[in-house]
């Protein structure tokens, strides 16, 4: 039983380690975007 308990903890450990990973990046992708957005529109409108 012992086991079983442990394994399953450390399964969703790792999931939860996964979806914050996910979440930087992301948080990283957007912000990003956002950067290279306002300095295109900074430089010049392309559309």
């Amino acid at each position: 039983m012992w086991r079983v308990v442990i394994v399953t903890i450390i399964i969703i450990i790792i999931i939860i380690i996964i979806i914050i990973i996910i979440i930087i990046i992301i948080i990283i992708i957007i912000i990003i975007i956002i950067i290279s957005y306002k300095s295109s529109q900074l430089q010049t409108v392309r559309f």
